[in-house]
């Protein structure tokens, strides 16, 4: 991996761990128009890992997450009113397909 950093301190750590993440096949996250972990279009220290907000936060969640595809909040949508999603920490653990569909 070839790395020319924009930024620095924590946000450049972040988006390399964002980059590691997408390694280990983590897929970017779903953003709630009202998520409190960001505000005004940046993110907090509680903000997810893998969303894209500028800049990610440092943290992976246990439980399930709406996912998206990359570089958009569009959710990937299952059959019926369910979406794809996937428990980051299991999926890094195990090693097993990330996205449940």
């Amino acid at each position: 991996m070839v790395w020319g950093s924009h930024v620095g301190g924590e946000g450049s750590l972040n988006i390399i761990c964002h980059e590691i993440g997408h390694a280990y096949g983590l897929t970017d996250l779903y953003i709630q128009d009202d998520d409190p972990t960001i505000f005004k279009g940046v993110a907090s220290s509680e903000t997810n890992l893998m969303n894209y907000a500028t800049p990610i936060g440092p943290r992976l969640r246990y439980r399930p997450l709406d996912v998206v595809l990359t570089s958009t909040n569009n959710r990937i949508k299952l059959k019926g009113d369910k979406y794809a999603t996937e428990n980051q920490w299991e999926c890094i653990r195990f090693s097993e397909k990330c996205n449940k569909q």
